[in-house]
């Protein structure tokens, strides 16, 4: 593979395109499960993607969990929907958390699973939280691509996690990027200096 540079900054790769698809598959069947039982009769799960960075991993998810439900005659059950945040803008270091758009539908007493690509200081994830919950569904699980912990801040329970970071490396590509740069690529890979 040739090289990449993003940002003066060499993209080591951490995760494979196909280690991506096999994993999102896991937590696809992991996520099923774990909703499998709740969600029947008129009981819905609300798949809230946030964008921009979770677009590629909540698609593929959102992929497998339909294809399980249509499976179970679940057809009516799943719901897509999406809330922009603004945290970082163009820089590596997070500011304040702002919701740029809201949701198209009502969340009221409906499970509602938040699907995040990277969850760093925890403190993007908490306003989330925070700001679903006055929307009062019956339940809210969250489902992160990365679990990037050095730099927690904020204590957040993430009930299905793709990959764990130990170091604070920035990552990008599937969706994560580096002021908007290497979204697109279809693996993970860390920023390094060259």
């Amino acid at each position: 593979m040739e090289e990449i540079i993003i940002g003066g900054q060499k993209v080591v790769p951490l995760y494979s395109q196909k280690e991506i698809q096999e994993r999102v598959r896991e937590l696809g069947d992991k996520i099923f499960k774990a909703y499998e039982k709740e969600i029947t009769g008129k009981e819905k799960l609300v798949v809230v993607l946030i964008l921009r960075g979770a677009i590629f991993f909540g698609t593929d998810l959102y992929r497998i969990l339909e294809e399980k439900f249509f499976k179970k005659h679940l057809f009516e059950n799943l719901e897509l929907d999406t809330l922009a945040i603004s945290t970082y803008g163009n820089s590596t270091q997070p500011g304040e958390v702002k919701i740029l758009k809201d949701l198209n539908r009502s969340v009221q007493g409906k499970n509602i699973l938040v699907v995040e690509d990277i969850v760093d200081t925890g403190e993007t994830l908490k306003r989330v939280q925070e700001f679903l919950m006055a929307k009062k569904p019956r339940s809210i699980k969250i489902a992160a691509l990365i679990d990037k912990t050095p730099r927690r801040k904020k204590e957040v329970q993430i009930d299905f996690v793709g990959f764990s970071l130990s170091e604070p490396l920035w990552v990008v590509g599937y969706g994560l990027d580096y002021k908007e740069a290497g979204r697109g690529l279809p693996f993970i890979g860390a920023l390094h200096p060259i």
